[in-house]
């Protein structure tokens, strides 16, 4: 039974692949970069709580 399902898992994984990936990269690059940006702000004092 573990063979089947990943043979049931694997092709399904592939069929949402490119546009997952695609989103769930644009996601964390996002939040990387807002949080850089929040960083950089702090820094001006811009943002005071987030010290």
């Amino acid at each position: 039974m573990g063979g089947d399902s990943l043979n049931l898992k694997r092709p399904n994984i592939r069929r949402l692949g490119p546009f997952e990936n695609s989103t769930l990269c644009y996601f964390l690059f996002s939040r990387y970069t807002s949080v850089k940006i929040q960083e950089n702000n702090s820094d001006n004092n811009n943002f005071p709580a987030l010290r």
